[in-house]
């Protein structure tokens, strides 16, 4: 049916037309339905866009400083500024003034009070507030900033564990350490509030709102990478650090002094030099090319021919298990032979170790046997070539007999020093033909893990890159299919430290080699490589497996990228 425009009605006897406009307004002003209607949109109604325009104005106001009158305001403020006077007036908050040219004080807003905003006619009011809140809601948008779905607020461990957090209820959750706990409920027992047979876990059980960090570190508050306030792991007492600042103001009225906090030396964060461990994918040609493009010193412990578990003996995460001919090395500096390593048992998972070296290195390494300085050689047929002959091992200066029961661990000086820097690992390029199971896959992940947990500071920085494919290794090929599992598992374990090198490769390296003038051409090989998704072969030598000098450079390029991206 068409909307009316007038209506016939009577009044005192006599009939009129009245617009249907006014007729809404007679029966909105009175009686039943004007009481109704206010009922609807009376002054409770209006609570929430009241509650919204004055948080809404306070906050575009909160920095605006108050002034006794315009005079003083215009004497305390520069030209553009704002700044506000309080209001006798019962109807009103306060009074936003903008110092103009002149200078002039000009009224930009009247705030008023919550008292007058509720009192005001109904619907006229909520449009004229509902106009004020769309004026001033853009100039504090931040306000709206943090989404619905963000969850409750939170203090967390630098890991992501909850340390403090709320319910649904709004009530608070606080997470202790296994040894806050421990202590509470041994406090609890000796006071006679427990029964002796009560656990800890049972008082987890029972304590609602209480949560336990298990496997997580300790909590602790961080600022960026150091920690402010964390846990002793022995004893659950708190530990707080505090600024150079006050550190040396109360130092200052003790008459002392205290040296700049070393985050590297507290071994929060590691060391900037960055150390290279892998196998022939990690060569000089990439460390020299690393160290110019970043400007720092960059280290290189990989070997090649390596496999995963010879390059963690090397960085010192998987354990170098040794068996002593005889038992014992003589004092006298001559040296005892080793039975070989395939013969050894890791302390770590039961499996014997690799030979931790070739002929691509040096014969000797220094490290430390049962707490003892030992110098450990690899000899082979003629200028240090393969394979290995045999193994020793010697004390590194005169001293008593060293009893060496089997499966003593030697831990290399350079796993040592290289466990607080910066590490890439490259390993598993010397894996990928053994990777025919998921047990396989598992181990060499593993071996890379413990890599890791290896590394020194409290906030790790490492890169774990991908292994790449050769010429010949592309799509439907065992090795693609092997190796490209490899990385899946790299980087479900890994995450933001895993880098696609062998992505990059592909996609883009070639391209930006010849952006770069380093090629003259992409050719047709090349195209037909990317297709099968595998790296072209203009950046591959000869052998099919390594770099050409480009390759090389490229590979630089991009672990400099993602050095740089992290700001490591």
């Amino acid at each position: 049916m068409p909307l009316i425009d007038e209506v016939l009605g009577n009044r005192d006897g006599n009939s009129g037309r009245q617009a249907v406009s006014d007729l809404a307004a007679q029966l909105a002003a009175a009686g039943a339905l004007a009481e109704a209607l206010a009922a609807k949109i009376g002054p409770e109604a209006l609570d929430p866009l009241i509650s919204d325009l004055a948080a809404l104005t306070a906050a575009a106001y909160a920095d605006a400083p108050r002034f006794d009158s315009t005079a003083a305001g215009l004497a305390g403020t520069d030209e553009g500024d704002f700044f506000r006077l309080l209001s006798t007036d019962p109807a009103v908050s306060s009074y936003i003034y903008r110092h103009d040219a002149g200078p002039v004080a000009t009224l930009v807003e009247t705030v008023p009070s919550a008292d007058a905003l509720a009192t005001k006619a109904p619907q006229a009011q909520v449009d004229e507030i509902e106009a004020d809140v769309d004026e001033i809601a853009p100039r504090v948008a931040v306000l709206r900033s943090v989404p619905a779905y963000a969850g409750p607020p939170a203090i967390m461990s630098a890991n992501g564990a909850v340390i403090l957090t709320f319910d649904g209820a709004g009530r608070a959750i606080l997470t202790l350490s296994p040894a806050s706990l421990a202590a509470l409920v041994a406090e609890a027992a000796a006071t006679g509030q427990l029964a002796d047979a009560v656990q800890l876990n049972d008082v987890v059980a029972r304590s609602s709102g209480l949560l336990q960090l298990a496997s997580a570190p300790l909590p602790g508050i961080f600022a960026g990478r150091a920690e402010l306030l964390g846990f002793d792991p022995a004893t659950g007492e708190a530990r707080m650090r505090v600024s150079q600042d006050m550190a040396n103001q109360v130092l200052a009225k003790l008459g002392g002094s205290l040296a700049a906090y070393d985050p590297v030396a507290a071994g929060l964060i590691p060391s900037a030099t960055i150390a290279m461990f892998g196998d022939s994918m990690s060569p000089e040609a990439v460390r020299s090319r690393l160290a110019t493009r970043l400007g720092r010193t960059v280290e290189r412990y990989a070997v090649g021919g390596m496999t995963t578990r010879a390059i963690g003996e090397l960085q010192g995460g998987l354990p170098l298990p040794v068996r002593v001919v005889g038992g014992t090395i003589p004092g006298d500096g001559s040296e005892a032979d080793l039975l070989p390593f395939s013969e050894t048992i890791s302390p770590l998972d039961g499996r014997p170790a690799a030979n931790p070296y070739n002929n691509q290195t040096s014969s000797t390494r220094a490290g430390t046997l049962l707490g003892v300085p030992v110098v450990l050689r690899r000899y082979s047929d003629g200028d240090n070539s393969d394979p290995s002959l045999r193994w020793t091992l010697r004390l590194a200066s005169l001293g008593d007999a060293l009893a060496v029961p089997n499966d003593s661990v030697v831990t290399l000086d350079q796993a040592i020093y290289a466990r607080p820097l910066t590490q890439i690992i490259q390993s598993g390029r010397n894996d990928w033909s053994s990777l025919i199971s998921r047990q396989a896959i598992v181990q060499a992940r593993e071996g890379i893990e413990a890599m890791v947990r290896w590394m020194s500071p409290a906030s790790k920085r490492f890169l774990i890159m991908s292994v790449h494919t050769g010429v010949g290794q592309g799509v439907g090929t065992t090795a693609h299919t092997q190796i490209t599992a490899f990385n899946e598992e790299l980087a479900a374990t890994f995450g933001a430290n895993f880098c696609d090198m062998r992505r990059y490769m592909i996609d883009h390296a070639i391209y930006d080699a010849l952006d770069q003038g380093l090629i003259a051409e992409i050719t047709a090989d090349d195209l037909d490589d990317i297709a099968s998704d595998t790296i072209p072969r203009t950046l591959i030598s000869s052998d099919g497996v390594h770099y050409e000098d480009v390759g090389w450079e490229m590979s630089a390029q991009y672990q400099a990228r993602q050095i740089q991206a992290r700001g490591w």
